[in-house]
């Protein structure tokens, strides 16, 4: 047993004395290449010097809201429940995502007209666009937007909206959108963000992104439902002024008659009763559907709140000169070490 101890206890020492010298081997060979370590360094921090002097600030807006709904049951929903309505449930969030991506609501934000112009087209500006397309293809030179309907658009508009809305939501070759929309499934908090080279552009587009979404889902979703209920309401407000004046005729014709029947008042009374009583059951049911539909509107119409917003002066993003060049130093440090090692390992193998 005494033998066997000893045995695992040479072992380990030998283990721990080959770890040892092998890290010293290693280090003896990044120190006799260290001009390696110092090529990749100076490598890394070219690289990170590049994009310190080619980078351009940005102004990073944001815009917190929730969005209420109906949940599925109580108040309402209860009420709904005694007429044999549906009720719709909590509304959708993924369909506000999809909406707050869409085509449709960045149509609306780049066409929103400024005292600068079109969006659309201060974006044009901003970003030089119509200059880069016009090296490629003279037919670029002095682009703008003219028509505000996609359906009227010629082929070199519908290139151009298309181009800038990857630059706005992003793509495969764009990882920097300038427009961004998340949602945090926990706390139920959607966020619409920018980032722009302008500030006032940046406060622009997330203002109007979350205005054009906030009416999409609240009026333009609902805008059969809302006619209806406002015809209901007319409806029943016009029926109502009838069954007053139709009111006040009986009540003149009971005075002219002082209370005395006489065959052709006294039809005239009757003619008037019947008409008062066929018009207030004709509104008894009107009002009770308008009362029906109005709670079925505000039961599965989405309220939204903003929590929190960028207000101006915004801190545009910056970049440190000497971050770079350390981030560029470590980096290199770390890659060429670790291309020393490799190689080293690869000869011992070889051998």
């Amino acid at each position: 047993m005494t033998e066997n101890n000893n045995i695992d206890k040479n072992d380990d020492e030998i283990s721990l004395k080959e770890i040892v010298q092998n890290v010293h081997a290693l280090y003896a060979e990044v120190v006799k290449k260290i001009y390696i370590v110092i090529g990749f360094c100076v490598i890394a921090s070219g690289i990170f010097l590049f994009n310190h002097f080619m980078f351009q600030p940005k102004y990073v807006t944001e815009t917190k809201f929730l969005v209420e709904g109906n949940n599925g049951g109580g108040g309402f929903g209860g009420l709904l429940g005694q007429f044999g309505l549906k009720n719709s449930g909590k509304f959708n969030p993924y369909k506000i995502i999809e909406v707050a991506k869409s085509k449709n609501i960045l149509k609306k934000i780049f066409f929103y007209n400024t005292d600068s112009g079109l969006i659309i087209n201060q974006i044009l500006k901003e970003y030089n666009l119509v200059e880069k397309w016009s090296k490629k293809d003279p037919k670029w030179e002095n682009f703008s937007f003219k028509n505000k309907e996609i359906e009227k658009f010629t082929d070199l508009e519908s290139k151009a909206f298309l181009n800038i809305y990857s630059l706005t939501v992003g793509s495969q070759s764009i990882k920097d959108p300038l427009l961004n929309f998340s949602y945090d499934e926990d706390s139920g908090i959607y966020r619409y963000g920018t980032s722009t080279s302008k500030e006032k552009l940046s406060l622009l587009i997330v203002e109007r992104a979350y205005a054009e979404l906030k009416l999409f889902f609240e009026e333009e979703l609902l805008i059969n439902q809302l006619n209806s209920t406002l015809i209901l309401k007319e409806k029943s407000d016009s029926i109502q002024s009838l069954i007053y004046k139709k009111s006040y005729q009986l009540a003149g014709q009971q005075d002219q008659t002082l209370g005395l029947v006489r065959n052709q008042p006294g039809a005239r009374k009757a003619i008037l009763e019947k008409e008062i009583l066929a018009l207030t059951q004709a509104y008894s049911e009107i009002l009770k559907n308008y009362e029906i539909a109005d709670i079925n509107l505000k039961d599965t119409r989405p309220m939204f709140i903003k929590l929190d917003e960028t207000i101006s002066p915004i801190e545009p993003t910056d970049s440190s000169l000497l971050i770079s060049i350390i981030k560029g130093i470590l980096l290199g440090g770390i890659v060429g070490v670790l291309f020393i090692i490799i190689w080293k390992k690869y000869e011992d193998a070889l051998q």
